[in-house]
C-alpha cells in the first residue's frame, strides 16, 4: 500500500484548515496520523524525523484551536460587560463625537472644540443628498469646547422636515487659514440597542459607544 498518499491527505488537509479552507480537527488529525502509522511498510517504516514533524504539526493545531477558543471566550465577555455599560447610561446625558443626527421635535444640542480662538466657526447642515440647508455662524470663537441648541430652522427661517441630516464644521483663524472640526452631539440615553454592535438611543438618532466623549449625570 501507499503510504505517500496518506501522508499527503494529512499535509493537505492540515494546510487547508490554517488557511480557511476544509476544516481539520485535532481528533481528525490523530485518526489520519493513526492510519498512516497502520499502514506503514513494515521494510520501510517512517522516518523518525517525519513523525516528529507530524506531531509538531499537530501540537501547532492544538495550540490554534485553544487559541480561538480563547479568544471568542473573551470577545463574548467583553460584549457583555459592553452591553451592561451602556445599560448603565439609561437616562444620563452623553456627548459624542458624531457629525449625523436625526431631527425629530426637539432641538438638536450640537458643538465643536477649538484649541486656540478662531475668527469664525461656520456649521453646514446637509440633508441626505449632500445639500446645504442651514448654516450657523460664530463670529469671534473662543478657544474650548462651545454647544448650541439648533431648533431646525432653515437658512429662510423654514421648519425643516424630520429625517437624518449631517453637520460640517470649518473654523477660520487671524492668519486666514482654516481647518475642519469635530462635530460634538449632546443628547440623552433613552434606549440601548443590542441587537448588533451595541448602541445608544438617544432623540438625535444612535450613538456608537466608542463615540462617546463624556457622560453627564442628569
Amino acid at each position: 500500500m501507499s503510504i505517500g498518499s496518506v501522508t499527503d491527505t494529512s499535509s493537505s488537509n492540515y494546510s487547508s484548515s490554517l488557511t480557511g479552507g476544509s476544516s481539520l480537527g485535532k481528533d481528525d488529525f490523530l485518526t489520519l496520523l493513526v492510519a498512516q502509522l497502520e499502514n506503514q511498510d513494515p521494510l520501510d517504516p517512517q522516518e523518525n524525523s517525519e513523525f516528529i514533524a507530524q506531531m509538531a504539526q499537530f501540537s501547532a493545531l492544538e495550540q490554534q484551536i485553544t487559541t480561538n477558543e480563547t479568544l471568542e471566550s473573551i470577545l463574548s465577555s467583553n460584549q457583555t460587560i459592553e452591553q451592561l455599560s451602556a445599560f448603565n447610561l439609561l437616562g444620563q446625558t452623553v456627548v459624542a463625537e458624531q457629525d449625523s443626527f436625526t431631527l425629530g421635535s426637539d432641538e438638536v444640542e450640537m458643538g465643536f472644540s477649538l484649541d486656540q480662538s478662531a475668527e469664525s466657526v461656520t456649521l453646514a447642515i446637509l440633508d441626505t443628498g449632500g445639500s446645504v440647508v442651514a448654516t450657523l455662524d460664530f463670529d469671534n470663537a473662543e478657544a474650548g469646547t462651545t454647544f448650541i441648541s439648533w431648533n431646525g430652522l432653515d437658512n429662510s427661517g423654514n421648519l425643516l422636515s424630520t429625517g437624518d441630516y449631517s453637520v460640517l464644521a470649518t473654523a477660520t483663524y487671524s492668519d486666514e487659514s482654516s481647518e475642519s472640526l469635530t462635530i460634538l452631539q449632546r443628547a440623552q440615553v433613552t434606549g440601548v440597542d443590542t441587537s448588533g454592535d451595541t448602541l445608544l438611543e438617544t432623540d438625535q438618532g444612535s450613538l456608537d459607544l466608542s463615540q462617546l466623549a463624556s457622560v453627564s449625570s442628569n
